[in-house]
């Protein structure tokens, strides 16, 4: 749940470093959920001589892969280059894989430079669903 995301708990004294490592463990928490813009805003009240704490967030819109598209090598086959992905097309969005892969794709010895870009956003309706948003991810090797 999220929350056993806040390292604060009812009844601690304000604490200006957990507030934000709680804010930060919600934005992270989200992020894994696909919802890559999320932000969360953190409100602090008092009332009747009691201190209280709000956590607004706006989730934004749930992103999921697209396509993967290898820009820059004409060497090396593309299965190579695609089984160092840890996502595959549909998957929930979540840039911490984008890094894991970068440095996969590295640690083969194979590129001097690896660069991901990510598009914009875009729709797809599926078999009569609401609209899903993708987003494709770009990899340029040398």
């Amino acid at each position: 749940s999220l929350l056993s995301s806040l390292t604060i708990k009812l009844g601690d004294p304000l604490n200006d470093i957990e507030i934000s490592n709680s804010r930060r463990n919600i934005v992270e928490r989200y992020r894994k959920l696909g919802f890559a813009n999320v932000q969360v805003l953190v409100k602090k009240e008092t009332l009747m001589g009691k201190n209280r704490i709000v956590f607004l967030i706006t989730e934004g819109e749930m992103l999921l892969f697209g396509k993967s598209i290898f820009r820059g090598n004409i060497k090396t086959k593309h299965r190579v280059l695609s089984r160092e992905l840890l996502h595959k097309e549909g998957y929930v969005f979540q840039n911490s894989i984008l890094l894991q892969e970068r440095q996969r794709l590295y640690r083969t010895g194979l590129f001097s430079d690896v660069e991901i870009d990510v598009s914009d956003p875009y729709s797809s309706v599926y078999e009569g669903k609401d609209s899903i948003k993708y987003v494709d991810v770009v990899y340029t090797i040398k």
